[in-house]
């Protein structure tokens, strides 16, 4: 019947019977796309659990600095939506090479002395670009393996990126105890987010399957 050959198309599609974990990890697309996430994401971590003591270094008060975070949070939300709408119409890759880009410019807003208003536009930017990054790192998973694949590299990304993310906030503490300052912490993430798009430009879909640009 019409209804079961629904339910069939639907349905999840299983992996490949001869796929195995040692397959999935010489996939060069799965490593591009966990590292530049995984690079992302060191960069988030840092910034984020140590952006207040940032702030109220340079004079802060704890209340402001603190909604920093908060800025960063309504950013994040934001730019799954954001992002949502600009894949579907520009592409997984080009958007995300676009958030990476934000956070990249939310960083090195804090190595200048500007007006508190403005650091707070520049933390909601970042949290946009930080919002986008793992939808669209697991839309561009999907579109480089299809839907039978998913799960499994999904699965091995996940650890690839954990040591990335686990360098960041200890790593900006260590710069900042040595140095009494976070600006070589914030050029060091700087030049981490220009590697993750390096690497980004590398990445090669199947063809045809990004969407371009209307």
């Amino acid at each position: 019947s019409s209804k079961s050959e629904q339910a069939t198309t639907n349905a999840p599609s299983a992996p490949p019977a001869d796929f195995s974990m040692r397959d999935g990890l010489k996939e060069r697309n799965l490593w591009i796309i966990a590292i530049v996430c995984g690079l992302s994401f060191m960069a988030t971590t840092a910034l984020m659990n140590n952006i207040i003591l940032h702030a109220t270094g340079e004079g802060m008060d704890k209340a402001d600095a603190a909604f920093l975070v908060s800025m960063l949070a309504i950013g994040a939300a934001s730019g799954k939506l954001v992002f949502g709408w600009a894949a579907g119409r520009f592409g997984e890759q080009r958007s995300l090479m676009v958030a990476i880009a934000g956070q990249t410019l939310g960083i090195s807003v804090l190595l200048i002395d500007i007006p508190y208003a403005a650091l707070l536009s520049s933390c909601l930017v970042l949290g946009v670009g930080l919002g986008g990054v793992m939808p669209l790192g697991a839309a561009l998973l999907a579109r480089a393996f299809g839907p039978a694949k998913f799960g499994p590299m999904m699965g091995l990304m996940a650890p690839i990126m954990i040591p990335f993310q686990a360098i960041g906030p200890p790593g900006a503490a260590t710069v900042y105890d040595a140095t009494g300052s976070y600006d070589i912490a914030w050029m060091g993430l700087i030049v981490v987010t220009f590697v993750a798009l390096g690497l980004l430009t590398l990445l090669r879909l199947p063809a045809n399957e990004e969407p371009a640009a209307a």
